[in-house]
């Protein structure tokens, strides 16, 4: 949890994200999860924020997920490349 200049709570998630234009605005927002992220979002999201790798939950990540990522697809290769890092995926 990240907290507004006057103490409220939000995710940066929102923030980072560019969903919510600002800490205040988030607010009102879902606070953090666990969530689900699509795999191309997280390949996305992943390239602009490496952070975003620290929020992965490695026993809830589907294996099909690292299968189906396409290597050919730098975004893509990147975040296997992190899951496999993080998970202690060979």
């Amino acid at each position: 949890n990240t907290q507004t200049q006057r103490g409220a709570t939000y995710s940066s998630f929102w923030t980072k994200t560019g969903q919510a234009p600002s800490p205040e605005d988030a607010v009102g927002w879902p606070k953090p999860g666990p969530w689900c992220i699509c795999m191309w979002a997280f390949a996305r999201m992943f390239g602009h924020h490496p952070e975003f790798v620290h929020l992965v939950d490695c026993a809830a990540t589907n294996f099909w997920v690292v299968q189906n990522y396409d290597l050919a697809n730098g975004n893509e290769c990147r975040a296997l490349q992190a899951l496999c890092d993080r998970c202690d995926l060979k």
